[in-house]
Formats: structure tokens, C-alpha cells, sequence
């Protein structure tokens, strides 16, 4: 599995000022390429890295806030090609889609499908596996503990009275750590 930080910026203040980009995650998985929360600046980060968001399979869109869903829109046009090509897939929670929602109702059409996330439910792209939950009123991805992603990057998910939170909003989460320094990204 190849995972490509396209920025992890996530405070309002952090995302604003681009202090750190917040382009979210590209992940390739045998012949699975998606996007994982493509916040504000997603297809700059993407052109940067020389990614082709034709290739895209799938968009996933973990909960509706602005630094995991700013480019939403501007993705799935890229990635079926202006809308020409009805391809790919879109996954998001429902509340992306209705009242106030994120992705723009007109090119809903433009993938192959849009998906509702559903609590506890697996989904799969092109043989990628990943499942969703709900603590409280978002739908959150979770990366089943311990995960290893190729021999560079570990996934651990500390256990709830063992580590700090600030309060029911903020449990833990994944967290991302390397095992070896990788090499610099062009």
C-alpha cells in the first residue's frame, strides 16, 4: 500500500492560513487509487505530486467539515473528466449530500456512483477494503488495529483509558507512525 499525505492541516486556523497544506490522503492499493478527504488545496497537492485524478477510482469523504471535504467538488470533476467520462465513485456520509450539503447537486451524476456511508458498514475498491463508524453525528473511517501500510508507515490505535482526550468530541484516533524515514517526495 502506497499512502501520500497531500496535507494533514486541521484546525480552522491551520487550514486558513495554509499553514500546512489540507489536501488529505492518496492511497494505491494494487490497482486501487483513492482519495481520502480532500480538503482545501486537494488539486493543487495533487498536480504538485504529478498524480492524474483521471486514474481515480474512488473519492472518500470521512465527515462533512471544510478541511475533509473543500475540494470535493472540484475532484470529482477532475476525476470524470469535466463530467465527460461517468466513472468512479464517491463515498461520503449522508449529511454531504442533504440540506446543507457539500457536493454540489449537479454533478452528483458524474460518477458511476454516490455512495451513503452507513455506521459498521465495509466497502471495497478494487479489492481496498475500508469501514465506516459513527461516534456521535459523523461517519468516521476506521483502520482496523494494528495496520501496517507497506514497510515504511504503521497504523496504531491506542485504547481509550490509556490515552489523552480532550473530552467526548475528541476521542482518539489513528495515528500515523513511521517505521523508516522515507525518501522526499518530489
Amino acid at each position: 500500500m502506497k499512502v501520500t499525505f497531500m496535507g494533514t492541516a486541521g484546525a480552522r486556523f491551520m487550514v486558513a492560513k495554509q499553514l500546512a497544506a489540507s489536501g488529505g490522503l492518496y492511497i494505491e492499493e494494487g490497482g486501487a487509487r483513492v482519495s481520502l478527504d480532500p480538503g482545501p488545496g486537494a488539486v493543487v497537492q495533487y498536480a504538485k505530486r504529478k498524480v492524474d485524478l483521471t486514474k481515480l477510482d474512488a473519492i472518500v469523504i470521512s465527515h462533512r467539515h471544510l478541511d475533509h471535504c473543500g475540494d470535493v467538488n472540484v475532484m470529482v470533476e477532475a476525476m470524470t473528466d469535466g463530467g465527460f467520462r461517468h466513472r468512479g465513485r464517491l463515498f461520503c456520509p449522508p449529511d454531504a449530500l442533504d440540506d446543507d450539503p457539500v457536493v454540489l447537486k449537479y454533478l452528483r451524476h458524474f460518477p458511476e456512483e454516490v455512495v451513503r456511508l452507513q455506521p459498521e458498514t465495509k466497502y471495497t475498491v478494487n479489492g481496498l477494503s475500508f469501514a465506516a463508524q459513527a461516534p456521535g453525528r459523523d461517519v468516521r473511517l476506521s483502520i482496523r488495529r494494528p495496520a501496517r501500510l507497506g514497510d515504511r508507515l504503521g497504523v496504531l490505535r491506542r485504547h481509550r483509558r490509556a490515552a489523552p482526550s480532550r473530552g467526548d468530541d475528541h476521542p482518539p484516533r489513528p495515528h500515523a507512525v513511521p517505521l523508516r524515514p522515507s525518501p522526499p517526495l518530489p
